[in-house]
């Protein structure tokens, strides 16, 4: 049978990737008002409406739980053949993500469409049945797996010493234009990819600065 995604729309919980938390998590992930407005921008990104979006909120606010996790199953539960790509500032930290929306998925098989292929499930780089997937890596290291529809940039800049240093400034920015820019892909229903940065704003000049500065997108771009 084909696959229409207009079938699951008719599904409350799966309007937003917040009302997909709250679902499978039995309530337990709370979409607290901030997140239920960044759940929107993240599906509005989505439809192309901001397809450049830049978030920066203060740590522990639930950001990386929703737009890391909760995004990303609820984007392959409507597009199952979706490409994502997951950059952060360690490998370790970037494969945890990919492993909680893999777990997600897995644990979920009797309300969600998506399913995992069982020959491609590593933590870091695992496909769906019906070719999409994730990608998880650092900055630091080249981007595997195939081009993506989707980029999440989570957390390029671990700390502020970091963010002080002007070398690694210059690192995060030649790993964006040199490895994580060249394997966007546009969506097949649209002539762009999705890209969503979010990091602490330690320092001006880091990635998001860098990225507003130059106006990167900027007839496309939503700053959160």
């Amino acid at each position: 049978m084909p696959y229409d995604p207009q079938l699951f729309l008719h599904s409350a919980w799966r309007s937003t990737p917040a009302t997909l938390a709250e679902h499978l998590s039995y309530g337990k992930w709370r979409s607290y008002r901030h997140l239920a407005e960044l759940s929107i921008i993240l599906s509005l990104a989505v439809a192309g409406k901001y397809p450049r979006l830049i978030v920066s909120m203060p740590p522990q606010t639930g950001k990386s739980e929703l737009v890391s996790h909760w995004f990303p199953v609820w984007l392959l539960d409507l597009f199952p053949w979706a490409r994502i790509i997951l950059g952060s500032y360690q490998d370790d930290y970037a494969a945890t993500w990919g492993k909680k929306v893999r777990n997600t998925i897995q644990a979920n098989s009797d309300q969600l469409r998506v399913r995992i292929s069982d020959d491609s499930a590593a933590a870091n780089l695992w496909s769906t049945t019906e070719g999409g997937g994730m990608s998880s890596s650092g900055t630091s290291g080249s981007v595997t797996g195939k081009p993506a529809h989707i980029l999440i940039i989570d957390d390029p800049i671990k700390s502020r010493e970091e963010a002080e240093s002007l070398t690694y400034r210059n690192k995060i920015w030649d790993w964006w234009t040199g490895t994580a820019r060249t394997r966007l892909n546009p969506l097949p229903w649209a002539p762009y990819s999705v890209v969503i940065v979010m990091n602490t704003r330690w320092h001006l000049d880091d990635l998001p600065g860098r990225l507003i500065a130059r106006k990167v997108d900027a007839d496309l771009a939503r700053y959160v």
